[in-house]
């Protein structure tokens, strides 16, 4: 992908789009008694962004240099992306020229910096591996990178490896089997409560190593500290077995998540972060309207490094423990 001609950054408007236009010989118009209008289209197509908005040439001495400035409107600027522009010039005996001369100006409107903090590796952690120490330049576009690797990663393992900030949090599930039910990763377990009728109210209150047991055994006295995520039914239970017949009818109560990110899992997602960041940069227009989100899938699932080093944290089902 060919550097743009202008960046503007989503959602701002102070800033202004300044062009100088010449003819095909390379020299300034004299845009004296000229009006200028201004129109910009999605690179891929679609709706005019821009249609025609008015231009300023400037006073006398700009106009006979060829310039031409046009200001954002917030409604220009709100969607990221790579557009194509245009000044069309009506002189003023009426004859009209666009420019730039057999092709359009290259913009791109780069995305905000992503709302969300990285969990995994924080930005300045992920600068220091790419000697970027003291630097903002590529912030926008590491931070971008990070969000992007973390959610892949969490999607492929099917689950995320940070921790509740509350000491408990609620949480429903429909069993599919009498004896084995899938949880998100507990940490800590408050309550197990169980609705054999499914009219919502849970008046069975299962206790754990009494009526079931939370898996795998050992996992929270590993180092670090791994998460337990599959219920079983005790054989010796009063309450007999989970119902499947209805849904929701079992609420959980606990701390849910993994107290310390997995080493490895760090690695995946700064690895996968570096290289969508050269994907981005890199990448022709096809991958690049994929967005970040479905490059991180792609790379993820090629990535034989990626794939090995989330290999032992992805969740598997009820009995494979």
């Amino acid at each position: 992908m060919p550097d743009p001609d202008f960046y503007v950054k989503q959602n701002d408007t102070a800033s202004v789009l300044a062009d100088v236009l010449k003819d095909e010989d390379s020299v300034a118009v004299n845009l004296t008694g000229a009006t200028v209008k201004f129109s910009m289209q999605p690179l891929a197509g679609g709706a005019m962004t821009i249609a025609d908005a008015t231009a300023t040439n400037g006073d006398v001495s700009e106009a006979t240099r060829g310039n031409v400035s046009y200001t954002w409107a917030a409604v220009d600027t709100d969607t990221a992306g790579w557009y194509l522009g245009e000044w069309k010039v009506t002189y003023s005996g009426g004859k009209i020229q666009t420019f730039p001369n057999g092709g359009y100006i290259l913009i791109l409107i780069e995305p905000e910096l992503a709302t969300s903090t990285p969990r995994y590796l924080t930005l300045e952690e992920f600068k220091g591996s790419k000697e970027l120490t003291n630097t903002v330049f590529a912030d926008d576009d590491l931070t971008r990178a990070l969000n992007a690797a973390e959610g892949e990663i969490e999607g492929l393992c099917g689950r995320r490896f940070w921790s509740d900030t509350a000491a408990t949090n609620v949480r429903y599930y429909t069993p599919t089997s009498p004896n084995l039910l899938l949880v998100d990763d507990v940490i800590t377990l408050t309550s197990l409560l169980v609705d054999p009728g499914g009219d919502g109210t849970f008046e069975e209150t299962w206790v754990e190593n009494t009526d079931f047991t939370l898996e795998p055994f050992n996992n929270p006295s590993e180092t670090p500290a791994r998460p337990r995520w599959l219920v079983k039914t005790h054989p010796l239970s009063t309450h007999g077995l989970l119902p499947t017949r209805y849904p929701r009818t079992v609420k959980v109560t606990a701390k849910f998540g993994w107290v310390t990110v997995p080493y490895e899992i760090e690695q995946a997602v700064g690895l996968l972060a570096s290289r969508l960041v050269i994907r981005s940069r890199e990448a022709p227009l096809g991958v690049v309207a994929l967005g970040l989100d479905a490059v991180a899938g792609r790379i993820a699932r090629e990535d034989p490094d990626v794939r090995g080093l989330i290999a032992p944290f992805v969740k598997r089902g009820p009995g494979m423990v």
